[in-house]
């Protein structure tokens, strides 16, 4: 059984890379209608801010996807920005995600996909002074059978199964191997030898980092200041075996990890931290946690989190963390006070 993709929708916006647009503007919107049922339509809203959505993400330039239609969807996209030659440069991709229907605002983005000191190292990713984004969207119809029988051979699905995980062991153990390794990654007092190749092959941000004259590939060395080793181990686990070590190994790391998740777009590692976090919500952390989930789009930690700081408001409405909010993230804490409202 297989998901089937429609023909994917492709839209190009051209936008003054000066211009930080805000949420009530225009955005390039990319609609497609079911022709086969008129009870099914699919329409993308694509957001870009040259200068960031927020003034904390003023450095980057900012997209995300949400689902305008009437029903669930999913789908994935693929941004890249069009250069003076035409050719595609910079591509973003994201994984098939579902998107719920508009009214429940579901989305998928990132806040800092591209660093704007990108344009000024490479000024033919802006001919006249303009950034162009194309965005690709590929939506994915219900499961049918393309071929075979109507029933899944359960010894093929096992067989299948033990494939991957073996394919996981098998990477796991290169990782912990310094046979073949070609690019040292520090952090902290800590060496981790590892493969450009398999670094490049399952993050983007390595493999532009690998792909460009970055002092990274010069000197064969990545030093992240940024996390912990043990964050850094983690991800890197993940990177090469395709888990984390256990979800007991993520406990008291898994917000750090989420964002460097993030950092290094490893959408799969971003759900696994949200799941392990999402049973931990309650009302002294529930602040914090709604706006690492609004910060990094993990919609299901947010919705967590929102439920608890709205049964709980009276509760932190007095709180520095949620003057706090107030302060620095003055919308999300007006969604909270929305939806207290409306319970």
């Amino acid at each position: 059984m297989s998901s089937q993709a429609e023909p994917s929708q492709v839209g190009v916006a051209s936008v003054p890379v000066t211009r930080r647009r805000p949420l009530s503007d225009s955005p390039l919107t990319i609609s497609k209608t079911d022709q086969r049922s008129a009870r099914k339509s699919c329409s993308q809203h694509v957001e870009i801010y040259p200068k960031g959505r927020e003034e904390a993400h003023e450095d980057f330039v900012g997209v995300y996807l949400y689902n305008k239609g009437r029903d669930k969807v999913k789908a994935k996209y693929k941004v890249d920005i069009i250069d003076c030659s035409r050719k595609e440069r910079e591509s973003f991709k994201s994984t098939v995600q579902e998107f719920k229907t508009s009214a429940l605002g579901s989305g998928w983005g990132r806040h800092e996909w591209l660093k704007y000191d990108r344009f000024n190292d490479h000024p033919d990713l802006l001919p006249d002074g303009h950034l162009t984004i194309q965005c690709t969207v590929s939506v994915f119809g219900p499961q049918k059978v393309v071929s075979g029988s109507d029933i899944l051979d359960s010894e093929s699905t096992d067989l299948s199964n033990h494939c991957q995980k073996q394919l996981g062991e098998h990477l796991g153990k290169v990782f912990s191997d310094k046979h073949l390794s070609n690019v040292k990654i520090r952090c902290e007092d800590q060496t981790f030898d590892c493969h450009q190749v398999i670094l490049s092959a399952r993050s983007p941000v390595f493999m532009a980092m690998f792909q460009t004259n970055m002092k990274e590939k010069e000197s064969q060395t990545v030093n992240i200041e940024e996390f912990k080793s043990k964050v850094v181990g983690e991800m890197l686990n993940f990177i090469y075996a395709g888990a984390v070590s256990s979800h007991e190994s993520i406990d008291g790391i898994a917000s750090e990890l989420l964002t460097a998740a993030d950092k290094y777009q490893l959408d799969l590692l971003k759900n696994i931290c949200e799941d392990r976090l999402c049973p931990t919500v309650e009302v002294t952390n529930c602040v914090e946690y709604l706006v690492l989930g609004d910060m990094y789009q993990t919609l299901k930690l947010k919705k967590k989190a929102l439920g608890v700081a709205v049964e709980n408001l009276d509760s932190i409405m007095d709180s520095d963390v949620f003057e706090d909010l107030f302060k620095q993230k003055p919308g999300l804490a007006l969604e909270v006070m929305k939806a207290s409202h409306n319970k």
